[in-house]
């Protein structure tokens, strides 16, 4: 079993802050990403193929819910 009593003294403000930070790590994690590897296995190189768009859509997405609940 684990034990996550330390987080007990975590206010939510800052939980909240850690994981918006968390998302913006994976957001440039994501753009650091090579365009050869993005479209790796995708018979064309059309804009809604792109993954780096997606990843970005999704994170905002995630982003938003955590700022606003």
């Amino acid at each position: 079993m684990l034990n996550f009593n330390f987080l007990t003294n975590v206010s939510v403000v800052w939980a909240k802050v850690i994981v918006l930070v968390l998302f913006a790590v994976i957001f440039i994690l994501v753009w650091l990403l090579p365009n050869e590897y993005i479209f790796k296995g995708a018979p064309d190189r059309k804009w809604y193929r792109n993954l780096k768009l997606w990843a970005t859509l999704i994170v905002i997405f995630y982003a938003y819910l955590y700022i606003r609940f």
